[in-house]
């Protein structure tokens, strides 16, 4: 039982972003802060902030990189200025049939929704792990560029709407 603090630093976040002519970017973002609550030797709740300035492309050369960088960090995007931090509260985990998903409220640009998605945990002594793939729906958190929610006609321009967010998250 106790407070388990996310340890940044051995924690990951890979984020995949898809555009309708078959291309994709993956990248990475950092997390701020964030704990995992346990009590009675079960999941409680967990609180994650994420560096949205941090936020990198990954598979594409320096120069390349640094331009979508930029665009990612403008407000075409996360217009990380106005909005440096995102977070995730996981309110519960509920476990059916095997499968445990996480149940919380993600926050982008200053907008809530919420979300459920599959999580693995595992924990030893000192240590919590938890394993998952989370994709929302970028337009619901006011991130329009090129998204077919907000233009029409974009053709092999349009960049899809559903951000998939794979992590692992170390809490000591």
């Amino acid at each position: 039982d106790g407070m388990y603090n996310i340890d940044a630093s051995e924690s990951t976040c890979i984020w995949t972003g898809k555009e309708a002519s078959s291309k994709s970017h993956v990248g990475t973002i950092n997390y701020h802060k964030g704990s995992i609550k346990i009590i009675d030797s079960k999941f409680h709740s967990a609180f994650s902030g994420i560096d949205m300035r941090s936020i990198q492309c990954t598979d594409m050369g320096a120069n390349k990189a640094e331009r979508l960088n930029g665009h990612l960090k403008s407000e075409d995007f996360f217009g990380v200025e106005k909005h440096p931090y995102a977070t995730l509260d996981i309110e519960s985990i509920k476990t059916k049939g095997g499968t445990s998903m996480a149940i919380g409220k993600l926050t982008i640009k200053g907008i809530t929704e919420a979300v459920a998605f599959p999580v693995v945990l595992s924990s030893d002594s000192n240590t919590i792990v938890v394993d998952g793939t989370l994709v929302f729906d970028r337009s619901k958190f006011d991130v329009r560029f090129r998204s077919s929610n907000w233009f029409a006609d974009l053709g092999d321009e349009l960049i899809y709407d559903d951000i998939e967010l794979e992590f692992h998250v170390v809490a000591r």
